[in-house]
């Protein structure tokens, strides 16, 4: 906790998610812990993994968190709350726990802009870990109920807006 702390204070953002995904990878080396990552693209096309884990873990904001983004769209009416990167909200599926990680970095893509400087782009992915006897359970009930669970919310949260000829009133 206190390393934690220290990181936070003084190292920039995009390299608490290196460093706390380093140091978590180099202690699951000595456990029965398994990692999931979960990126945001499968090449070029979005992974929809990684979109319904946003929408579901966004309902899921814990007290714990010490940084939530926040987001208001100008076609919505009220905000939205994000998990924001290097936050670690913990779920639970059966009995089983899982413990999420947001995790973002600026990568040079290697385009330069100027004499010496290179234009830098976001990668962003999820770290899904959990106890390793408990693969089974998260592939084959845990994902599918994250992508069905964040069908129904999506769905939850869409209006139908009802006009009829000849007026300018929306009826919702």
């Amino acid at each position: 906790m206190v390393v934690q702390s220290v990181v936070r204070l003084f190292l920039p953002p995009e390299f608490q998610g290196f460093l706390f995904s380093k140091i978590h990878g180099f202690f699951c080396c000595f456990c029965n812990e398994m990692t999931m990552v979960i990126g945001q693209y499968d090449g070029y096309s979005q992974n929809d993994l990684f979109g319904a884990a946003q929408v579901l873990l966004a309902t899921k904001q814990s007290l714990s968190m010490q940084r939530v983004q926040v987001i208001k769209s100008p076609k919505e009416n009220h905000f939205t709350l994000a998990m924001d990167q290097n936050q670690m909200p913990v779920d639970t599926f059966h009995g089983v726990k899982l413990n999420w990680v947001f995790v973002l970095r600026q990568v040079d893509s290697g385009h330069q802009v100027h004499q010496g400087s290179t234009v830098q782009h976001e990668v962003q992915h999820f770290e899904l870990s959990f106890h390793k006897k408990n693969r089974e359970i998260v592939v084959k009930s845990y994902l599918p109920f994250l992508i069905d669970e964040a069908k129904s919310i999506k769905q939850g949260n869409k209006r139908l807006k009802l006009c009829t000829p000849g007026s300018n009133a929306n009826y919702l």
